[in-house]
Order: structure tokens, then C-alpha cells, then sequence
């Protein structure tokens, strides 16, 4: 004679049949999994509706200027008013652009190609001193318009990549040295 399933279990076929129930113990140091477990009604069913992550804050000039840090960009500022001073708060910027957290490395990266473009221009400037029998003051005359250029170009770069950094809502990255 055919055997015949036990009402109310799973092959019997009657609505209300239950599964059995997962096993809640666990070995110890498995952690629970975070899907349900198959066929239970959370299986079928849709997942569970988690929080809304918060929008990102609001991207505010203020916020591009603390985190770009004023030392940086008032160095650059100051750097591409006063001719004279730009070579060195150029490379003072550079300096302070390892304190930066947001955009670290296309940052330090633009610093490297400002500063191989003053050494540059240092080489032609002394080139041009050495042909054209100029002294030193023309020669840092000379270099310090280009180094204004630089300040000028790095400050809107070293903003610019900021503020979309922080609208990406990008990690911060740690502080490193200027070369590293």
C-alpha cells in the first residue's frame, strides 16, 4: 500500500503546511546570515526596507576654503598678488599641500607639475640671463611672473578639485608628506 504524507507536513500539499524551522543555534563563531533562510515567507517575500542614507551635506564656499586649508590657498592667494614673493609661497604651498585631506593626491599632484614647470622655466631664465648678460634681479623678475601664473592656476585647481572631492563625498585621505 502507498504510504501517505502526515497532514500538515510539507509533501501532504494542504494550504497551512508548515516547513520546519531553521535551526537558531549556531556554531560557535558563525555569525547569522544576513539572507533569510530558504523558504521560510521572508524568502519569497520583499527585503526588508532599510534607512535612507543621509543626503551629503551641502557643498558651501566655506567648506571648500576649511578644507582646502587657509594656509594653502592664502599662500597661493598672496602669491599670485605679489610678484616678487610668488617663487617661494609656491613653494611653501607645495609644503602645506601635505596637511590637505581632501583631494590629497591630484592635489600634490598638481603641485608636482607647477613646481617641475618653475624649475623649468628657472633653466631658461638662467639661460636667458646667461646670453643676454642679465643680472639676478632680471632673472627673478623673469621667474617670478611665471611662479604668479602658477599661483594663480593652482589656487582655482586646488579649489576646483576640492569642491568636487567633497561633492563626490570622497573619504579623506590621511596626511602625508609632500614627497610621499
Amino acid at each position: 500500500a502507498p504510504v501517505r504524507p502526515a497532514p500538515g507536513s510539507p509533501a501532504s500539499g494542504t494550504p497551512g503546511a508548515a516547513w520546519p524551522e531553521p535551526s537558531t543555534h549556531l556554531a560557535p563563531g558563525a555569525h547569522p546570515s544576513p539572507f533569510p533562510s530558504p523558504g521560510s515567507p521572508e524568502w519569497f517575500g520583499p527585503g526588508p526596507y532599510g534607512e535612507r542614507p543621509a543626503p551629503p551635506d551641502k557643498v558651501t564656499a566655506k567648506r571648500v576654503l576649511e578644507a582646502a586649508t587657509p594656509g594653502l590657498w592664502i599662500c597661493l592667494l598672496v602669491g599670485g598678488l605679489v610678484s616678487p614673493l610668488a617663487p617661494v609661497l609656491l613653494v611653501v604651498a607645495a609644503v602645506l599641500a601635505a596637511r590637505l585631506r581632501v583631494a590629497a593626491s591630484a592635489v600634490r599632484t598638481s603641485f608636482r607639475v607647477a613646481l617641475a614647470g618653475i624649475v623649468f622655466f628657472g633653466l631658461v631664465g638662467v639661460l636667458q640671463a646667461i646670453i643676454d648678460y642679465t643680472g639676478f634681479s632680471e632673472w627673478w623678475a623673469f621667474l617670478s611672473g611665471k611662479a604668479q601664473l602658477f599661483c594663480w592656476g593652482l589656487l582655482v585647481v586646488v579649489l576646483t578639485l576640492v569642491a568636487r572631492s567633497l561633492k563626490r563625498a570622497d573619504p579623506p585621505a590621511p596626511p602625508r608628506t609632500p614627497w610621499g
